[in-house]
């Protein structure tokens, strides 16, 4: 049988409350989750956006000058991710199994990783570095697909769908233990969504304009958000923005165009919004969250005068609203098992 229990903790120190036997074998998954997180720690997390950033290079498909410097995805962001995960969990009251919390936490230290061999397909490449995992790290091949299917999860495409966590089996059993995949890799993709705070920009060079332009808008927005709340028992995310007028007044290069920093904010919650609508639909009803408040405060200079009130407050919700858009082809958009047969088809059929 597999027990589930509601997490009260940040996850890691929950795997570490366990007893090996908790899990299959009765093996110290604790023990092995730290030699993996200490590994990726300092032998790969630190290496992350200067790869991806010669990579990039390398492989001739930016030019130098236009190359990406991304902003955090080593481990201070890796950090964040687990910290999202561990809140919504808690929040919700979703309750998870050990053996769960060890395939997640795995996840969440390899979803970014790839980014060492460049930013395309990314979330691919993660099964590089997993697969150079031996004894007694990670013993059974099995669990390196599941662990590696799991982090994948988190963007990109499946055969050009988007629809990542959907491509899952919905649960799998693995060395006797049930395993929740779908809920598993949308508590790893919505928790990565929005760890994207302050801590995630390079905020002293975007200070100091040492940040490229077409990598500058990253950072600003990153700098902007300065709170990230999962309120599971009013079912919502709060997220709060400060600006100073005069990054409000600029207009930052974004591909081949400009961006208003407020636009940007705009353009990213709306996408948090999409991810929380799709996420969501893999969790339980009562573990969901329903909406997304924003609020956006402008100031004309907050950093010499602190006591000074917003010049400009902008707040609003992203929820389900309205009656459902009715898919471009109709009922084949939601049900591919039709394979596009209609009244045509049903006609031809009878009349042979």
């Amino acid at each position: 049988m597999t027990r589930r229990h509601k997490i009260t903790d940040d996850l890691v120190t929950v795997l570490r409350g366990f007893s090996p036997s908790d899990f299959p074998g009765s093996i110290d998954y604790g023990a092995r989750f730290t030699t993996i997180a200490d590994y990726l720690r300092t032998s790969v997390h630190t290496e992350i956006e200067k790869s991806a950033l010669f990579q990039s290079i390398a492989d001739g498909s930016i030019p130098p000058e236009q190359a990406v410097y991304l902003n955090n995805h080593g481990p201070g962001h890796v950090a964040q991710v687990n910290e999202q995960a561990s809140r919504l969990l808690q929040t919700t009251e979703a309750a998870i199994s050990p053996y769960e919390v060890y395939l997640l936490l795995v996840a969440i230290q390899l979803h970014d990783v790839g980014n060492v061999y460049g930013r395309t397909a990314h979330e691919k490449k993660c099964q590089t570095i997993l697969a150079s995992f031996g004894a007694p790290v990670v013993t059974d091949d099995i669990e390196k697909r599941y662990i590696a299917l799991l982090a994948a999860s988190h963007g990109g495409t499946v055969n050009g769908d988007r629809d990542t966590i959907g491509k899952l089996e919905q649960r799998v059993d693995l060395f006797g233990r049930s395993i929740r995949l779908r809920l598993l890799a949308a508590i790893l993709r919505f928790a990565d969504e929005t760890a994207d705070d302050y801590r995630r920009a390079s905020r002293f060079a975007v200070n100091a304009g040492l940040v490229p332009e077409h990598s500058l808008i990253y950072h600003v927005y990153s700098t902007a958000l300065h709170s990230v709340v999962v309120a599971g028992q009013d079912k919502e995310i709060r997220l709060s923005y400060v600006m100073d007028a005069t990054r409000a007044a600029a207009r930052y290069q974004h591909g081949n165009s400009n961006a208003w920093l407020l636009d940007e904010i705009y353009d990213r919650t709306l996408k948090m919004h999409q991810e929380r609508v799709y996420c969501m639909r893999h969790l339980p009803p009562e573990n969901r969250i329903d909406r997304i408040k924003v609020k956006i405060e402008v100031y004309q200079n907050l950093a010499e005068r602190p006591l000074e009130q917003p010049a400009k407050t902008i707040t609003y919700c992203l929820e389900e609203k309205g009656y459902p858009q009715t898919p471009k082809a109709g009922i084949h958009d939601l049900c591919p098992e039709l394979g596009g047969y209609g009244g045509q088809q049903l006609h031809d059929e009878l009349a042979t």
